[in-house]
């Protein structure tokens, strides 16, 4: 996360996008080394959502852990059935499409 954030402050800091920007607000000069930026991680980072996409539904050899029939790859009759499991976000709402794996988890 922190590479991520270290390459926004390199994008903000060079012409023409420097001009139209401030200084930074939050970091501030005083996170610069690794250690810093995940101390000020730990101390500012969370999330309002339901975390999802964590556990992707995906054959095992492509990173997933859980396989079809949404089973948990080799646990045999494990099923997860929630916001985890899917591969990429939507634009729908996450309670529709849990709604609609539950049921897909019910049928088989």
């Amino acid at each position: 996360l922190h590479e991520g954030l270290k390459l926004a402050r390199k994008i903000g800091a060079t012409v023409p996008l420097s001009a139209a920007l401030g200084d930074e607000v939050s970091l501030g000069a005083d996170v610069q080394s690794d250690d810093d930026w995940d101390r000020w991680l730990a101390q500012n980072i969370g999330t309002e959502y339901h975390p999802s996409c964590s556990c992707a539904m995906l054959p095992r050899e492509r990173g997933g852990v859980i396989g079809a029939h949404p089973r948990v790859s080799g646990l045999g009759n494990v099923r997860v059935a929630d916001a985890s499991v899917f591969s990429i976000e939507v634009s729908a709402h996450v309670s529709l499409r849990i709604s609609g794996l539950g049921l897909v988890c019910g049928t088989r």
